[in-house]
């Protein structure tokens, strides 16, 4: 017992690690599939939501309560502006432009929502997300983009048999992991979320480190988003599943729900982790009803702390 509480406290990650080669295993006795193809689906599914969540990261490392729960409805819109604008345009570059500046326009209402009027972050994310749907259901009455060949070859495309977008995610995470472990910023984020008036002490403006928190976010979700709707099509409704897992790979990933200590590369095993199980639920053919259900109680137990998270921490 010693030893498990020791590795859950050094290496978090190890239990959702072991836990995706023994689905990924289930899985394929179940489907008769080759595991490759099993975990490259699970890669693919998984990059999108690891880049969702290691922008959740970001805010829940800064503590206090915060959390961006907008990033569902900024998924969706990101993905409707970013498909309609490389669609019309014929140009890639601009439509990932357009998804990263909703992702800042979602940013900069949730900060002003909190800091400005003092709305606590749960209700004010979740009424930003509000806003966002809401402006989807304008946007797609009229809506007819699709996603450009290119982005969507991209997308579907793979490098030496692994997802293209697994590099985008990876590439996602290192940059987050230097901007966390190595700069000022990353720092002072963390200091404010173990205790922010002892960051206020010592020199760090909270407003403007929790501020950068949410723009990252934001952005994370602006870009995951597009990179879903260049699968799908933009559709209403895309990010809803990510609302709450996005949460949860987080926490399994080694990060303290409680703020100020945060596990990037733990991030990335937990989202291909949560897919995984996903994966297995679609094999056994469980209906969406069943599905759903134990999707919830996955991520109650993830986020009551039974699984390895310290949250007396």
């Amino acid at each position: 017992m010693s030893f498990v509480r020791r590795t859950s406290e050094s290496y978090p990650w190890v239990f959702a690690l072991v836990g995706t080669v023994a689905i990924i295993s289930i899985t394929t006795a179940v489907s008769g599939r080759s595991p490759v193809a099993n975990l490259d689906a699970a890669f693919q599914s998984g990059a999108i939501l690891a880049i969702v969540a290691i922008g959740q990261m970001f805010v829940i490392t800064a503590g206090s309560g915060n959390i961006d729960l907008s990033i569902p409805g900024v998924m969706t819109l990101g993905g409707f502006v970013g498909i309609g604008a490389a669609s019309s345009s014929h140009d890639v570059a601009l439509g990932v432009g357009a998804a990263l500046c909703v992702g800042v326009v979602a940013a900069a209402v949730n900060i002003c929502i909190i800091m400005v009027v003092g709305v606590p972050p749960i209700v004010a994310t979740l009424a930003t997300n509000l806003i966002a749907d809401s402006a989807v259901l304008v946007l797609a009455a009229n809506f007819n983009g699709s996603p450009p060949a290119a982005l969507q070859g991209f997308v579907d495309g793979s490098v030496g048999g692994i997802p293209a977008v697994a590099f985008v995610a990876v590439a996602i995470a290192a940059v987050g992991a230097v901007g966390l472990h190595r700069t000022r910023f990353g720092r002072g984020l963390s200091a404010t979320g173990q205790s922010p008036g002892a960051a206020s002490r010592a020199g760090i403006s909270v407003r403007r480190t929790t501020m950068a928190a949410y723009i990252v976010s934001g952005l994370c979700a602006g870009l995951a988003g597009l990179l879903l709707s260049a699968v799908t099509g933009a559709s209403i409704g895309i990010g809803d599943p990510y609302l709450l897992i996005s949460v949860a790979a987080v926490v399994v990933g080694g990060s303290s729900i409680r703020g100020g200590r945060s596990n990037v590369g733990g991030v990335l095993i937990a989202a291909v982790f949560l897919n995984v199980i996903l994966t297995l639920f679609y094999t056994l053919r469980l209906t969406v009803g069943y599905q759903d259900v134990l999707e919830g109680v996955i991520i109650i137990v993830v986020l009551a702390g039974l699984v390895p998270e310290k949250v007396s921490s």
